[in-house]
Parts: structure tokens; sequence; C-alpha cells
């Protein structure tokens, strides 16, 4: 039973299955929410912070949320490390007896701007019931990427992989008892042999529609979507620590740019003074209070505080996010911000007129262009 939730309020009522995570930031008090959704209607769920990114499987243990969600019967977490952060791309793999088969789940996941769930049956056609139920769980557990669910049987130590002598054997025999009753002159050689087995597999050989259930179906489904997030809070983990060296490097040019840009309108007036008394005929002197408006005019058209501001404002909410300490779904929101801060570089670029700020701000962009390439894998 999570702590912080009374004996009393447990075990209220059954409740339906769901996807469900056990939160680990301190304070939190172990609360459960569904999904990635924090729990609207009690306390220790709201404005909670997971340092740890927890994932889980299926099943009620606990029911004293049962009023406007459930979780299910068997929890399972495992730690994916400090930052939040997984990518889109991962695979898992989940087996469950269904009668007297085994079936196998798999699901693959890649990038995508939404998410898009298919699932196709080998071999035999999924029950709609069980269809929907297994979106609806997908859904509950993922948020980005283009999702590929595949059920098939396991195939048996004996199957395609290995040669059944005996059965080979037997099929030989069949076919020898067929040939002599209809009277048939030319024996059954290996090649009538290798097309009977490679022809439809006979009644019961497949899993029944019937036995497709969606109790029946969901442990695999569990067992796999743990497995895919494992690997996705793995590559989210290493993506996050690449970002961030990316976003340090890109942290220090901008200090560069907001170092060399304060002395920028100095040079600049400098240089419109050289200019000016170069042009004006000699013995004509320089009216001191146009030139130093002119030179207010051109600092104000010069000055890159406003945008020095907003880019470390994005940079610092950018960074917040690749820690894990402000979403648990950030890809949406670093694409945004990575955007941003691109438009706020551009400015920067077309306000100054050095070679030095220009050089800095063209290693700026390409820094960015790496940032916003491993921004695309992020859920």
């Amino acid at each position: 039973m999570p702590r912080g939730i009374p004996a009393s309020a447990c075990n209220r009522r059954k409740a339906s299955p769901s996807f469900w995570i056990r939160d680990s930031a301190p304070g939190s008090r172990g609360c459960l929410s569904l999904g990635r959704l924090r729990c609207p209607a009690r306390p220790c769920c709201r404005g909670a912070k997971r340092a740890r990114c927890v994932l889980f499987t299926l099943t009620p243990s606990c029911h004293a949320h049962t009023d406007h969600h459930a979780p299910s019967p068997r929890i399972r977490e495992e730690v994916c490390g400090m930052s939040g952060l997984r990518s889109m791309t991962g695979f898992g793999r989940g087996v469950a007896k269904v009668g007297a088969r085994r079936l196998v789940i798999e699901v693959r996941s890649l990038n995508a701007r939404g998410l898009d769930v298919k699932i196709r049956g080998r071999d035999f056609d999924l029950p709609p019931a069980v269809e929907i139920e297994m979106v609806t769980a997908l859904r509950a557990s993922l948020v980005r990427g283009t999702v590929s669910v595949l059920l098939r049987e396991e195939e048996s130590e004996s199957g395609p992989a290995g040669l059944d002598a005996s059965a080979i054997r037997r099929v030989h025999e069949a076919l020898e008892t067929v040939r002599r009753d209809l009277g048939l002159l030319q024996p059954v050689d290996l090649a009538t042999v290798a097309a009977f087995l490679a022809g439809p597999a006979p009644a019961g050989a497949h899993l029944r529609r019937e036995e497709l259930t969606w109790e029946s179906v969901r442990p695999a489904l569990e067992q796999a979507v743990a497995d895919l997030q494992t690997m996705r809070a793995r590559e989210g983990a290493a993506l996050a620590e690449d970002m961030g060296r990316r976003l340090g490097r890109l942290r220090a040019l901008v200090a560069e740019i907001a170092e060399a840009s304060e002395r920028t309108p100095s040079r600049a007036a400098r240089k419109l003074e050289e200019r000016l008394a170069a042009i004006l005929p000699d013995g004509i002197p320089l009216d001191p209070e146009r030139l130093a408006q002119e030179v207010a005019f051109l600092a104000e058209r010069l000055d890159v505080s406003e945008e020095l501001v907003r880019l470390r404002t994005h940079m610092d909410h950018l960074g917040e996010l690749l820690a894990g300490r402000t979403s648990e779904t950030p890809g949406r929101k670093i694409d945004f911000l990575v955007q941003e801060v691109g438009r706020e570089i551009n400015t920067l670029g077309s306000k100054v007129q050095d070679a030095a700020i220009s050089s800095l701000v063209i290693e700026s962009k390409a820094e960015l262009e790496k940032l916003r390439e491993q921004a695309q894998n992020i859920e």
C-alpha cells in the first residue's frame, strides 16, 4: 500500500485496470498517478515534482483513488535515472500463455509529432474489443511517437527453425496410405511431403479468436510496454546528457556575444567620427551635439540587451526541461524553446555589425542546429 494513504481508504472497491506511475519525489508520499497525469483530487498528487522517472506495469494494489481513476493489481517500478526525458524510439517484447499457445507482443516506437498507434496480428485477427483496450492502455502510457504493435504466436523449437523428423515420417506414412487407398502408382516423395507441411496449418494449430481476450493479452502488453519504456528512458538519459553539453556550449557562446556587444557602441561611434572627419572639408569642425545625437541613435540600433535577456531566459527554461524538473513529457516544449532561441539568435545577428560577433553567432547557430536535431527524438 502506498505511503500517505490510510488503510481505511484502501480496497474500497475493485478498480478497472490502468497504467500507473509511483511518484518518487521527496514529499510526494509514494502517490500513484495515471499515465503521466497527476491525480487532481488528491493533495499529495498536486504540484509534486519528480526527481526520478519511475516506470510501472498495470494492476490494483490500492484503491484510494477509485472515485476518479484506479490503480492495478501489480505495480513494478524501474528507476530510469535522474532525468525525466524519454526518447520516442524504443522496442519492447512481452510473452503470455493464451490457451495452449504462447502469445508474443512486440511494441516498436519511432519519432512522430503526435501519437499514432497501429496494432496487427500475424496469422490471426484480433477482436475489435481487445484492440480498443490495447489502444486505450497504450495512450495512457505514451504521449508521442508512431507505435507499432505486433501480436504473434511464439515459434516452437521444432518449428520453421528446426527439422521435426517424426512429423515428416507421420506425414509421409499418412500420404502413402492415401495413395494406396486411391490406387495411385507414383510413390510419395519428399517434395510432396514438404509441400504438405508448408500448406495451411490444421485447425487448432493457431490461436483461436475466442481465446484472445483483454485479460489474456494484458500480461504480455504490460511486459512489452515496461521493456519499451525502459529502453526509451535509457536513450532519453543519453540524449539529455548530450543536449546538456550542447546547451552549455551555447551558453558560453552567448556570454561571449554579450561581452563583445558591450564594446560595439563605442567602436561604432569611433568609426562614425573617423568617417565624418574624412568626409568633411578641411577647417569645418564636427558639431559635438549632432555627433552625440547620431551616436545615441546608432547605439540604440545596435543594442541587443533585450535579445540577450530573452535568450538567457529561454536557455534557463530549456535547462530545467532537460533536467526533468518542470515537465514529464517535455518534447513539445523543448521544440518550442529551441525555435525561440533560434529566433533570438537570428535577431541578434541581424542587429550587430561586428565581424567577431558575427562569427560567434554562426557558431551559436551551428550548435543550436545540433540541439534541434536531438530535440526531435524527445517524447
